[in-house]
Order: structure tokens, then sequence, then C-alpha cells
């Protein structure tokens, strides 16, 4: 998953964040509690498709916006990581955002579930050819939890919860606890070729124009085809929305794609390139990235 999905805001109001602690409390409790509900039910013998060979392409988060529908199996852990570079042009005025490590770090849980923890990016904020002072520093950390609720012969499905913190630098920082909740939902049209919806909905702060923090809601919908050529090797097309962006601005669209190479069952690496779709009059914007995922 990456922060794009942390800069989604949409005005809501006090109560949301009671919601969102109300919601994650009462997944959290389903999910623990869906493997002994569903212990009497007759299953019928099907592979699991987070656990077959080459099962790393559909167990990692990386490289879209959106998050895998499979979790990290118990005993293992997952670390992704990977950098991406943002080109900007804002009614003329250009810019250039590097960020990085973009970590993931996701450990497996009994009963289909997993943990995970976001370390903070740094991000170097630079405009070439203006006589605009760089600036630096990092953004939130956070925490999240995912469920796979199960799958079928072609459909897998999982949701997850995420919490971020105000722990950034001033500028990068989001000023409040941000809260997201996802769904996904992966089918298998056929052995290569996979389908994804993945709904989520936010709320999450930014400064006003007067600069006091303001909390903000969002519903965040996302679509990914992928097709796997071998069991190491896949592309990917991902079509990302938020409703908007942010104090007084519009919703957007995103496009992005990119490959995924298993080098082992273990390492695997990528490479994307993003666009955005309908930028504001006179502006555009545009990124390229790279990154890797291992599992132990």
């Amino acid at each position: 998953m990456r922060n794009v999905k942390m800069e989604i805001k949409y005005a809501v109001w006090g109560g949301y964040p009671v919601l969102f602690f109300a919601a994650a409390f009462f997944a959290v409790i389903f999910c623990f509690l869906s493997p002994v509900l569903s212990a009497g039910v007759r299953q019928p013998v099907v592979s699991d498709p987070c656990a077959e060979n080459g099962a790393l392409l559909s167990i990692l988060d990386r490289p879209t916006v959106s998050d895998s529908s499979c979790v990290v199996k118990p005993g293992k852990v997952v670390i992704e990581a990977g950098m991406q570079d943002f080109f900007f042009n804002n009614q003329g005025v250009k810019s250039e955002q590097v960020a990085y490590p973009y970590a993931e770090i996701r450990a497996g849980l009994p009963g289909n579930n997993e943990i995970k923890f976001f370390p903070p990016n740094y991000n170097i904020l630079t405009y070439p050819g203006f006589n605009i002072p760089p600036s630096s520093g990092y953004d939130d950390s956070g925490i999240g939890f995912k469920h796979e609720f199960g799958y079928t012969q072609n459909l897998t499905y999982s949701a997850d919860v995420l919490v971020a913190f105000p722990s950034g630098t001033n500028g990068f920082q989001n000023y409040g606890t941000d809260f997201t909740v996802n769904g996904q939902f992966t089918y298998s049209l056929t052995d290569a070729l996979s389908v994804q919806f993945a709904p989520g909905i936010s709320s999450l702060t930014a400064l006003s124009g007067n600069g006091n923090p303001r909390r903000f809601f969002s519903f965040n919908p996302d679509f990914v085809a992928a097709y796997q050529f071998t069991s190491m090797f896949q592309l990917y097309g991902e079509l990302f929305r938020n409703s908007i962006q942010g104090v007084g601005l519009s919703g957007n669209y995103w496009f992005d794609g990119g490959f995924q190479y298993l080098i082992t069952n273990n390492i695997e690496i990528d490479a994307e390139y993003g666009v955005f779709l309908d930028p504001p009059s006179g502006s555009s914007g545009h990124y390229i990235g790279f990154g890797t995922g291992l599992m132990f």
C-alpha cells in the first residue's frame, strides 16, 4: 500500500473517529471468532491461492495502492520496501518529491489474521528551476490488522483496518490520528488473469486554510487487473479514485501499472509507473517507483 492512501481526504465531523474505533474493535473480535464459528461447517476441498508456488506475488501489498486479499501465513514475516519519485506541475510551478523506504512489516497470526507496521517515509521535496527552498522530513507511522475471511475456487476476500499516528515532521504529517478501513475482493477469471475490487473509507486530517487541523472523510474505490505469465512474473494495471484530495479540493483518478518478478519464491522485485488522470487545468502529475518484497 502506498501512502497516496494517506492523502485522500473529505470533510467529516467529530463522531467519525469513535465510529472507526468501534468498527475496528468489532472487526478484530469477529476475525478471531470466525474460525471458531465456522469450525462445524463442512467446506469443499479447494487449494489455497495464497499458499501455492509463487504465492508471494499474491501475498504482497506492494506495489499497488490496494492491499492484497491474502494474509501472511502464521509463522511467516513479509517485509516490503521501495521508493517513489513524484513529478508535479501546478500551474507552471514544477516540483519533485522523492519518498522512501515505503516499508511495511507484516507478520502472520493464527486464524487467517496478520498484523502490520508502517515505519515513516523520508520525503525530499524540491522545485527544479525555481527559487523555492527545498524541504524534507518524515511522514506518519502506523499499524494495521488484516483478516482473510476465506476463499473459493475463484474468489479470495479479506478486510483490514489501518491507523496512522501524527508522528511525522511538520509539513509532512497529517496532524491527527487517521483511520482507514478497506475491503479486498480478488476474483480469478482464468489461471493467469485476475481482477480485484478494493473499496476503502478513510477518516483523515490536514491543516485548513487558517492553519488549524481539520478532519476529512473519503471513499476510495480501487480496481486492479493482473496477468501472471508464469508463476514468477506478472503485469498489473490499477485505477484508483479518491473522493477528494484535501481542503477545498476535488477528487481525482490515478492510473498505475507495472511488473512483479520473483527472483526466488521468497524474493520479489517490482517497478511501476503512475499518472494523474484528471488534474486541474494547467496541472499534471506522474511518478515512477521501484521496490522489493521478502518473505521469511
